[in-house]
């Protein structure tokens, strides 16, 4: 009797054993299929009948009589090199500037209230030099009349 109860003390402690080192093999959540809830947005394809492309008419309107409205600035340097006098004018209006470099060194002072033409027109007269502002290409060219 003794033997029989050691062996399946045995057989019982050792399948107990065994079930402690056995995990069971994790299945991932598998999900149904997305669906929708309601039926979806009709689709229309509409025929139009449209006439054929042709050349706009003419405008009625004059733009080249139109005058430029610029807004007005307060233009303040002083012993600064006309490079940088440029840098400040162009960069008011968010224009490119270019500067010649025959003149890029020379210093000019300034205090000023008026659009960007009318700084660049007393620029040119003050320091003898071409301003041009090209308000198409959106640029401001200082250059000397050599």
């Amino acid at each position: 009797m003794k033997f029989i109860f050691i062996t399946t003390f045995l057989i019982f402690s050792a399948c107990a054993s065994n079930s402690a080192f056995y995990t069971e093999d994790e299945k991932p959540e598998i999900y149904n299929v997305a669906t929708r809830q309601l039926a979806p947005e009709p689709i229309y394809h509409p025929v139009r009948w449209v006439r054929p492309p042709q050349m706009m008419p003419k405008r009625g309107i004059a733009t080249n009589r139109a005058p430029l409205i610029l807004p007005i600035i307060h233009f303040n340097v002083k012993d600064t090199t006309i490079e940088q006098a440029a840098l400040v004018l162009a960069g008011s209006a968010r224009y490119k500037s270019f500067v010649a470099s025959s003149i890029a060194e020379k210093t000019i002072s300034l205090e000023m209230l008026g659009n960007i033409q009318e700084i660049a027109d007393e620029i040119s007269i003050r320091e003898g030099i071409k301003v041009r502002v090209d308000h198409i290409s959106k640029s401001v060219r200082f250059l000397s009349y050599y």
